[in-house]
């Protein structure tokens, strides 16, 4: 409905997406609406493993499996955001649903020309 605002998810270390779709319900490998579009490539992680990645995912998606979901406060972005702190990314820990939005409208690349359409 807004498309500038869309849906986020966070892939792992083998590329499969989580993202926190729906009421305690977090989804691996399935986008809930439709394919991947844009991308931000997380290029701050010296010093984190492959594990530790997947660990600060997993630690999220456990969390948001038993939050319900709010459109205006609780969403897709937060956990994402809650990804981005469980990895201190960039040495912070206090990301928001509004910082994943900005990176992914400032430092988001589209996948093909049709997508930007």
């Amino acid at each position: 409905m807004i498309p500038c605002i869309g849906h986020t998810g966070i892939g792992d270390s083998k590329g499969v997406i989580h993202d926190f779709a729906g009421p305690y319900y977090v989804s691996v490998d399935d986008l809930a609406f439709g394919e991947t579009m844009k991308y931000v490539t997380l290029t701050h992680l010296d010093g984190v493993t492959p594990e530790q990645y997947d660990e600060a995912i997993k630690r999220a998606d456990s969390v948001y499996q038993k939050r319900m979901h709010n459109i205006c406060c609780d969403n897709c972005h937060s956990h994402v955001a809650r990804v981005l702190n469980n990895l201190k990314y960039k040495g912070r820990t206090n990301y928001t649903m509004i910082d994943v939005w900005w990176m992914c409208i400032w430092s988001g690349k589209w996948l093909s020309v049709c997508n930007v359409l």
